[in-house]
């Protein structure tokens, strides 16, 4: 099991520049807690109605400062120290042996899928996709569009290239694996993978797990309403 040297399974690893913004009524929810490691004076930044809350005895820290401070709960920590990856020792997984075959689900289509290689996985209009527990490698993305529905427990997403796009109130329902190597890592981007990451467009989102872009930004916009 790892663990952050700072608080926070949410944690942006840029040392200057503004890291997190969150707008467009966007709601983030944590348990355990944001660490934002830019001493930018407006390293997170909210408006329009973005809102970061954090529970029980999850804070949020920033190494410098915010703009919209008003709208952390409760108030961020800020002038924190610095912290380094603490996923920095975490090895890549494989790509499994075979073949790594795209996922295109066409409208309305239901399916289940098990661990392995994918090209890409893209869900149309009210897919519904679930994931039997275990490791995806993935090549090259995961794009979900209107209505669109994921689920899987016990699951670890890694993307070698691409990243995630869930737009048109797509619906995710997604939980790390609780024992294993990947223990709670949820998705895990690979360094250098530049890909920006977008949860955007209404979507409502149930990550249990660890959020790890170590080389990407993650942008939420348009009403998402997500827990991590």
């Amino acid at each position: 099991t790892r663990e952050a040297s700072a608080g926070g399974c949410v944690i942006t690893l840029n040392p200057n520049q503004v890291s997190m913004v969150l707008s467009g009524s966007v709601s983030l929810t944590s348990g355990c807690g944001v660490f934002v490691n830019s001493n930018n004076a407006a390293a997170i930044t909210t408006n329009g109605g973005g809102t970061i809350t954090t529970t029980g005895t999850a804070r949020t820290q920033i190494v410098g400062g915010c703009n919209g401070c008003e709208n952390i709960h409760p108030g961020a920590q800020t002038g924190v120290a610095t912290t380094t990856d603490p996923f920095g020792d975490m090895t890549a997984p494989t790509q499994p042996s075979g073949g790594c075959g795209p996922i295109n689900m066409g409208s309305h289509q239901t399916r289940t899928i098990s661990p392995g290689c994918y090209d890409s996985i893209d869900l149309g209009s009210q897919a519904d996709l679930t994931l039997s527990p275990g490791v995806y490698y993935i090549r090259n993305g995961l794009n979900m569009t209107a209505q669109t529905t994921i689920h899987g427990n016990g699951v670890m997403l890694y993307f070698e290239n691409g990243g995630v796009t869930m737009t048109g109130g797509a619906t995710v329902d997604l939980t790390a694996p609780s024992s294993g190597y990947y223990q709670g890592i949820l998705i895990y981007q690979a360094r250098g993978n530049t890909t920006e990451s977008n949860l955007v467009g209404g979507t409502n989102q149930l990550m249990n797990g660890v959020l790890y872009f170590p080389s990407a930004h993650l942008t939420y916009t348009g009403g998402s309403n997500v827990s991590a």
